[in-house]
């Protein structure tokens, strides 16, 4: 540029002097305004800033291009010139044919007419070029005569200017001279390209200087521009960092000059371009697109595996090629539709291959728009579903057969799609939900097998072919739910249908197959009613014997009390002692509670060091036996009712003691450990422990036994303990197991499940009372005794209470409380009222009442599922009949401590 510079430097002292001989090195100039970094408009942004006026022509000398000077200059506007020809406004030149035909520069001052008729000599310069439409041209230059005086200011504002504009361009610009030495870069080339001031690079060599940047590709086409003299243009990685640039190299005077542009972005969508297309060329479906007049325009590896024809045989035939006769006109509408915008997908359709066979497939058509939102191409995928629809064909065609002997079965049999919707479905399973064929072909498994778990009425939706491919076991204990909403309980099981096609190995649906077995399980449940009645009758003899002398210690303690109390003797002793036995008899409940149905665990997160611990040393207290614990510093946590499992140490503690009468060691281990799924555990993580004594051991007939209630060998002892124990490790979906061998000792081994997250420490009751803090109580009890006795303790501790007998009343005390503007701190309740409201319904209509309601259940019945989920029901805390002072007054500190239940009863 420098070299261009210089150029008009001297062409315009030249011109000053009206030389006849002008040397202008226009090849120069001439290659850089017609590359293509000219498409920026920079050049005509640079020629426009020039202070003289220009204009170009083309081959037949009409005027194509003028600058705003060159309008000035010559009077005129833009539509006046462009498309007139030359001679027009200086008839006497013939300047396009000296310059085109004869490939010359012409120096001369030559006259223009101007639109007032008045002529006027201008100074021009004209040389050949090539246009911006790519023909032959000339470009010419005018030059007032007045401007020879303003000649060198001229020039020196013009060098500042093409200065400039080099400065401002984004390319990358850098010129060499012949011993390869920089003499020009502009500020990217500064930054970008060689990260180096041009003060530290002019006048150095490339080779040396920057030969960790420049790769072998510019030195090769860099030495062929200045030896050849000849342009270049080529693409190559730069600097090894993942950049890419297009080199563009001119020869010039002095050497040559070099623009560099980054590409790296274009290179990239190049990348993905070819990407995704070698991704739509490999894929397996056939995809497929036409040109809005119906002509296939590609046509991918997919589509020349289904239909058989190549690429060259498809590509602009129309689209009915591969539609059989009958459905054209169908497909003629469908394409229609398309193009006119509406998406269309088929799931189901014909087509013809080559060789003239049909085969099945379903198709998505998809719209491909331009920038302006035409359509311009219609694509489609289509995929072959052949063999799922001969396979269905022919099952359509046995079905009739399939039937006869599917009827004649007492189980009931349904068969599914890969879908999960039924289509085909026995006599015995129509009799057994109680539809009809009609209703249930067609719509999903579950909504027809509407299948419950018996212990929670939860939905089971494990029929389908995702759980059959996956082997799913399905759960137990389960019920069918009938059109009439009876309830039957059931067998299921359920086997994959698979694909004909052996090599796939594709499930394409699901044979379940389900039976009544109602009969079955009466008959069962009878038998064990039969086996159990030995045992039945040896729990309750041992019931009528620990409560007889249960009842015979609290009779005689009163009956002391009363006389000790007439002789005004202190009583305080027999009081207690009472008190004591009634909490044995209530121990003795909760035991039998336990082994039945009932007496769910009331579940917390807790670990078990300490509990095991003080368990062992409370039953061992008195005796000659000495427990030794080992027990894992991290003990991992679990959920469990703590009080239940203290008391299954106990019994296994005690058992232990019992079978040491002479006394010995009893060794108790916890330890974690994680188990994978057997016929004996499920897989997960547990604590294990292991309570082992040195007592005389179990003999193997009645080792099976152990566990049955009230079954003991020993004196001491009801033979309640071990069975309770048993139930209550059930009910924690843990395991109990016992080995023994007759004079070696015990072992009994408990597995807890382990929780996943860590307790980082044990919770710590705050155990403030409550008697510093004056509450106002609401009791309701359906017991007269009950009411008047636990008033007057609250009373004692200076509470205020009113009493209401059953749920009704409660409520009118509550909502009149609470509208005096004087609430009830917290109200505790009886669960079950005979005859009347209990505090299950009371408490939904006094959340209503009051969302913020502090109330605690209280109920003898411990197996109430109530008593174990208490919060989901509304009630802030529990207690149990019948408990101590000293536990209500814990529960009231807890209750009263607490945040109001987020919830919202709907009972």
């Amino acid at each position: 540029m420098k070299r261009l510079e210089r150029n008009i430097r001297r062409n315009a002292k030249q011109l000053l002097s009206v030389s006849s001989n002008p040397q202008f090195d226009y090849i120069e100039f001439q290659k850089i305004a017609s590359e293509s970094w000219l498409n920026q408009k920079r050049p005509e942004m640079m020629l426009a800033n020039l202070p003289w006026g220009y204009f170009m022509i083309n081959a037949l000398g009409v005027i194509v291009d003028i600058n705003d000077n060159g309008l000035t200059m010559l009077g005129l506007n833009r539509s006046q010139i462009i498309g007139t020809h030359i001679q027009k406004w200086s008839p006497k030149t013939m300047m396009h044919v000296r310059v085109l035909e004869n490939k010359s520069v012409i120096t001369e001052e030559i006259p223009f007419l101007l639109p007032s008729g008045e002529e006027k000599r201008y100074y021009i310069y004209s040389f050949p070029m090539l246009l911006s439409s790519g023909e032959e041209g000339a470009m010419t230059w005018l030059l007032d005569r007045i401007d020879r005086f303003n000649a060198q200011k001229i020039i020196e504002e013009s060098t500042v200017k093409i200065g400039n504009i080099l400065e401002s361009i984004s390319e990358a610009f850098f010129a060499l001279d012949q011993d390869w030495r920089f003499t020009y870069l502009n500020q990217a080339a500064e930054n970008v390209l060689f990260g180096r001031s041009k003060e530290d690079l002019i006048g150095k060599s490339i080779w040396i200087e920057c030969s960790n940047s420049i790769c072998s590709k510019h030195y090769t086409e860099y030495h062929r521009v200045m030896s050849e003299r000849t342009a270049a243009c080529f693409e190559t990685p730069y600097a090894n960092n993942g950049t890419w640039v297009e080199v563009r190299a001119y020869p010039s005077g002095e050497g040559i000059s070099v623009f560099v542009r980054d590409i790296t972005e274009r290179k990239w969508v190049e990348k993905t371009t070819q990407q995704l297309a070698a991704i739509v060329e490999t894929s397996e479906d056939a995809i497929i697109s036409m040109t809005p007049d119906g002509k296939i325009n590609s046509w991918n590896q997919g589509a020349r595996k289904l239909y058989g024809y190549s690429a060259e045989e498809a590509i602009g035939k129309l689209f009915l090629v591969i539609i059989p006769n009958p459905l054209r006109d169908k497909m003629r509408e469908i394409f229609w539709k398309l193009i006119h915008g509406q998406v269309y997908e088929d799931n189901h359709t014909a087509r013809i291959r080559k060789d003239g066979s049909t085969i099945y497939v379903s198709i998505k058509y998809s719209l491909i728009r331009d920038a302006t939102g035409n359509i311009v191409e219609i694509s489609s995928i289509h995929r072959d579903i052949t063999e799922r629809i001969q396979y269905e064909e022919a099952l359509a065609k046995e079905r009739e057969l399939l039937m006869v002997t599917l009827n004649s079965l007492t189980e009931g049999v349904i068969a599914t799609d890969s879908q999960d919707r039924i289509f085909l479905m026995n006599e015995a399973a129509r009799n057994l939900t109680g539809y009809s064929q009609s209703e249930a072909i067609n719509q999903p498994l579950d909504k027809i097998l509407y299948i419950i778990d018996d212990k929670t009425s939860e939905p089971i939706q494990r029929i389908t072919i995702q759980s059959v491919s996956q082997n799913q076991e399905m759960p137990q204990n389960q019920i069918l739910v009938t059109r009439n909403l009876n309830e039957v309980s059931i067998s299921i099981h359920s086997s994959p249908i698979k694909s004909s096609n052996a090599a796939s190995c594709t499930i394409i649906g699901v044979v379940t197959v389900f039976q009544d077995i109602s009969e079955k399980q009466k008959t069962e449940q009878e038998l064990f009613k039969a086996d159990k009645l030995e045992s039945l009758g040896i729990l309750a003899g041992g019931i009528a014997h620990d409560f007889n002398n249960l009842l015979a210690a609290i009779l005689s303690n009163i009956q002391l009390a009363q006389m000790k109390y007439s002789r005004n003797e202190d009583i305080k002793k027999y009081l207690q002692e009472s008190v004591e036995s009634t909490y044995r008899a209530s121990d003795l409940t909760r035991q039998l509670l336990t082994f039945s149905r009932g007496g769910a665990p009331v579940k917390k997160a807790a670990s078990l060091a300490e509990l095991i611990r003080d368990t062992a040393e409370f039953a061992l207290r008195g005796s000659k036996v000495k427990a030794i614990c080992q027990i894992a510093e991290t003990l991992w946590p679990v959920e469990v009712d703590t009080g239940q499992i203290s008391q299954v140490i106990y019994n296994m503690v005690i058992n232990a003691k019992q079978a040491m009468p002479k006394g010995g060691i009893v060794k108790i281990n916890a330890e974690n450990i994680s188990n994978d799924a057997n016929e004996r555990f499920s897989s997960g993580n547990y604590i294990r422990i292991i309570v082992k004594d040195q007592g005389v051991g179990i003999s193997k007939e009645n080792l099976s036994k152990i566990f049955d209630p009230f079954f003991t060998t020993k004196k001491e002892g009801s033979g309640l303990g071990l069975s309770t124990s048993y139930s209550i490790i059930k009910r924690h979906d843990g395991y109990l197991e016992v080995e023994s061998e007759v004079g070696l000792g015990t072992t009994f081994l408990i597995y807890l499940p382990a929780l996943s997250q860590t307790v980082i420490a044990s919770e710590i009751e705050n155990e403030i009372a409550v008697a510093g803090e004056k509450l106002k109580i609401l009791l309701m009890d359906d017991e007269e005794i009950i009411l008047t006795s636990v008033a007057e303790m609250l009373e004692i501790y200076g509470h205020q209470t009113i009493s209401a007998r059953d749920g009704g009343k409660a409520i009118e005390i509550y909502r009149q409380a609470l509208e005096e503007g004087n609430p009830f701190d917290v109200v505790i309740m009886d669960l079950t009222v005979p005859g009347g409201m209990g505090g299950q319904e009371a408490i939904s209509h006094l959340r209503d009442i009051d969302p913020t309601i502090k109330a605690v259940v209280s109920s003898g019945y411990a197996n109430d599922p109530i008593i174990s989920n208490y919060e989901q029901f509304g009630f802030c805390g529990v207690v149990t009949k019948p408990y101590k002072f000293d536990e209500l007054i814990k529960v009231l500190n807890q209750v009263v401590q607490s945040k109001p239940l987020p919830l919202k009863l709907d009972l």
